[in-house]
């Protein structure tokens, strides 16, 4: 095909195959179009947004950081549950939303303590994604909160592939929930609860977040069937805002864990012996760590001082002999302790309630 400029008309433009076995396919050259001009427009538009990026737009106790510095994004992170939290705020000055949430892609950098600028924040939220709010019924937000772990089409269920086989969701802090890593995918959130009180399935939530993910991006496609959208501001006018008026003087930073990871042995009968595997009781990057965890169940302690370990362990790939072994690097599992305990008697799979709580209080769930 060929393109006339002066004419705004193209030509041979009749179509066929062309392969590669049957004749040369001609190719355009690469044009370098970094002329001097260029530059010199590059160079002006970044001298004269130097001042303007260098405001300071409010202040950060601690840290906000990306699980493991942006190399994965399928643990739950600092900077992930804060931007959560300033998409509750938001939903909620505009439509009264019950939580927030952000995808893990959306957050392009970290937020250091001390002094933020306009440029920091840009940098964190760069695309200029307008805010929304969206109505989800209890049912649709344990849809979402499976679908971290994995794509649903018409109710079949597939793995995430490629580099992020999970991709854990930021969520405000208001919102805590119980998954077995070890269960199918779609079949692995146990127990939400906003605002301490357990999620129904029939009932209605508001959600705070982008456009981008709130029309279903990223393969979070239950947010398709969301209803009464409402709009907002753009995202980064939003986070500034925050900035603005909680500077106060600074931004504190919550450690507190929003996901628990829990696999047993066997369902809890008083007597019996089980294992439980705890996961997800720690953050992957700069941030404080526990050191024990303790395990209740109906009261009784059954799990005490549980060391947790901390280690990000990468995914050690399959041999001719050998089968993979499942790390924690790109999974929200890091953070891992175990006890074999007898189950108090009396307790039956109908009135079992299990407690996890770390030494920091970073994790504190009652199931």
């Amino acid at each position: 095909m060929t393109y006339k400029p002066a004419t705004g008309k193209t030509g041979n433009s009749k179509p066929r195959i062309m392969t590669a076995e049957t004749e040369t396919i001609r190719t355009a050259g690469y044009v370098d179009l970094a002329t001097d001009e260029v530059h010199a427009i590059v160079d002006d538009a970044v001298a004269k947004s130097a001042p303007l990026g260098a405001v300071v737009v409010g202040s950060l106790e601690e840290d906000l950081v990306r699980p493991q510095g942006g190399v994965s994004r399928g643990g739950e992170s600092t900077i992930g549950n804060f931007l959560g939290d300033v998409a509750l705020w938001q939903g909620d000055l505009t439509a009264g939303a019950d939580f927030g949430v952000i995808n893990p892609g959306g957050i392009r950098a970290d937020l250091l303590a001390g002094e933020v600028t306009y440029r920091e924040v840009f940098n964190v939220a760069p695309f200029g994604n307008t805010m929304a709010t969206l109505d989800l019924t209890g049912e649709q937000v344990d849809l979402m909160l499976e679908q971290q772990f994995g794509i649903e089409t018409n109710g079949v269920w597939a793995p995430r592939t490629g580099d992020h086989p999970t991709l854990r969701l930021g969520l405000s802090h208001n919102v805590k929930y119980v998954f077995d890593p070890t269960a199918p995918i779609g079949d692995r959130v146990s127990d939400i609860f906003i605002d301490n009180a357990e999620v129904a399935p029939l009932g209605t939530y508001a959600v705070a977040s982008n456009a981008f993910l709130l029309a279903g991006g990223d393969a979070f496609s239950v947010f398709k069937s969301g209803e009464n959208l409402t709009g907002g501001p753009v995202d980064l006018d939003s986070l500034i805002e925050f900035f603005r008026l909680h500077s106060t003087p600074s931004v504190p930073v919550d450690y507190a864990q929003g996901s628990t990871g829990l696999h047993l042995s066997d369902t809890l009968v008083g007597g019996t012996t089980v294992t439980a595997s705890i996961y997800s009781l720690s953050f992957t990057n700069t941030e404080p760590k526990p050191a024990t965890v303790d395990l209740y169940v109906n009261g009784t302690l059954v799990g005490p001082g549980l060391t947790v370990d901390n280690v990000v362990a990468p995914t050690v790939p399959a041999t001719a002999t050998t089968p993979a072994i499942p790390g924690t690097q790109k999974t929200d599992e890091t953070g891992r302790a175990t006890a074999v305990f007898t189950v108090p008697a009396g307790v039956t799979p109908e009135n079992a309630v299990v407690r996890i709580v770390t030494d920091d209080g970073t994790t504190d769930i009652t199931f």
